[in-house]
């Protein structure tokens, strides 16, 4: 018979505090102010292209961006930047976003605070109007949909006679790539998925979601995507040749789900419930949840194996990992493997599992066939994600508060390099078709981009606001 276990007041306290560090802890440091889901209203978004040669001497300020609609009514763009210049604009770049009423609108209106030109010994002052500057371009926000403008700037159309200055942005929507190009991030303070051209590394669309969309999957055979709707207790159901939300499946109140996996013949869908400890089973075909398995307490990510036949549920709160038998749909198996587990990662073969923990410094390496840890490698604390290149079996690790990613060897599970990401890492994955990294950076609402090979950046994408995770067409 066990004996209750005295607890002095202290160790108690110490506990509490380490507890509420914990989960504090796998927050992102920055402060989001989420908004609420579109009902009435529609979203824009637009970006500036990377500006052409020939714009080096020209420094412009706007202070303000407005939709105007087919009335003359001005509505409010909140800028993301306000300061152009050649240097800052050789990239796409995010200019400002907002809440628009449903309508017709004529275009877009530029208040400009101040321009000028370079000189050699001084800068010379550009002429601006007091009134802001109407592009006309004709464009339809639609309720409960995003819709996403591409400005292109023409420095002859907006210098004019040497000392005038009116921003002379031609206004298009992006076209849509072709499936194989696409990807998704999730932003998951901002209810909306931002959809990428992995290969140009721009952005060429937006989608509004719900509340709160963290974890996303693709379902290539069918041509979707699933979003896991955190705050509304659902999935989202996105049609990615029509870059729309196409369905939502109903969970339980409270599930909050986090996470997903889907099987690789695209038949059982799961969903990790933060809220309710539990995996709800989802028949992609049918768009309904079939089953649901309990698990231990606070599941936080879910992996499915290279087979596809199990998948590997992290139980942070619980020290556990819940394996689930996808051809039975039901719980086989519950490993204690101790620490916290957030995150996992399989090796090249599929028969090692390295799994990093919230709270403990400590890189866990889990015997796939036998379900016996192996080893407890100390990497250092704080690790945030982990991520296995297949093709080489090096193990990528980010970590909270830290502006690097280090690259480890398999066998000697020691560091061998280090990617410097200058902001940090929530998610990593990689596009095996033009080997390169792709970074999530929450804080500063961007996904960086970087040259497998070379480790060095390659580009900087303007995402939305507390960008969640990442899923590319063509990832390893």
């Amino acid at each position: 018979m066990r004996s209750a276990l005295q607890l002095s007041p202290l160790p108690c306290l110490i506990s509490i505090v380490f507890t509420l560090l914990f989960f504090t802890g796998c927050q992102p440091a920055g402060h989001f102010p989420y908004k609420e889901a579109l009902e009435d209203q529609g979203e824009l978004s637009v970006y500036t292209q990377p500006f052409p040669q020939g714009t080096e001497r020209l420094h412009f300020s706007l202070q303000s961006l407005s939709a105007v609609k087919d009335d003359g009514t001005m509505v409010p763009i909140a800028l993301a930047f306000s300061d152009f210049n050649a240097v800052d604009m050789q990239r796409q770049r995010l200019l400002g976003s907002g809440i628009l009423p449903p309508g017709n609108y004529r275009g877009l209106a530029f208040g400009v605070k101040e321009a000028f030109l370079r000189g050699e010994e001084e800068d010379s002052a550009l002429l601006v109007s007091e009134t802001a500057d109407m592009v006309d371009f004709p464009f339809h926000i639609a309720k409960r949909k995003a819709t996403l403008l591409r400005l292109v700037f023409n420095y002859s159309q907006s210098v004019r006679g040497g000392f005038i200055f009116a921003p002379g942005f031609a206004i298009f929507v992006p076209e849509k790539p072709v499936t194989g190009l696409i990807g998704y991030v999730s932003n998951s303070a901002s209810n909306n998925i931002t959809v990428l051209d992995k290969n140009a590394l721009e952005v060429v669309g937006l989608i509004a979601t719900g509340k709160d969309p963290q974890g996303i999957v693709l379902d290539r055979s069918r041509n979707r995507a699933y979003a896991a709707l955190s705050k509304d207790d659902a999935i989202a159901v996105i049609d990615v040749s029509g870059g729309e939300v196409i369905n939502e499946i109903r969970l339980s109140s409270g599930d909050n789900p986090r996470e997903l996996a889907i099987t690789p013949a695209g038949d059982l869908l799961l969903a990790v419930n933060t809220g309710s400890s539990t995996i709800s089973l989802v028949d992609p075909l049918t768009m309904f949840e079939i089953d649901r398995i309990a698990v231990d307490n606070e599941p936080r990510s879910i992996l499915m194996d290279p087979t596809g036949k199990r998948a590997f549920v992290f139980n942070s709160m619980s020290g556990t990992i819940s394996i689930i038998d996808t051809a039975r749909r039901a719980l086989a198996t519950t490993l204690s493997v101790g620490e916290t587990p957030e995150k996992g990662a399989f090796n090249r073969n599929g028969n090692r599992l390295y799994i990093i923990n919230a709270v403990s410094p400590y890189l866990t390496v889990l015997d796939v066939d036998n379900l016996i840890v192996l080893q407890r490698v100390f990497v250092g604390s704080g690790m945030r994600d982990i991520m296995v290149d297949p093709r080489t079996d090096l193990i990528y690790v980010s970590r909270k508060r830290d502006t690097a990613v280090q690259i480890y060897d398999p066998f000697a599970l020691l560091p061998v390099s280090t990617i410097q990401t200058g902001a940090e890492t929530a998610y990593m994955t990689i596009d095996s078709e033009e080997n390169r990294l792709f970074l999530v950076h929450p804080q500063t609402k961007r996904i960086g981009v970087f040259g497998l090979i070379s480790r060095k950046k390659l580009t900087e994408i303007d995402v939305g606001d507390d960008p969640y995770c990442l899923t590319l067409m063509g990832e390893r």
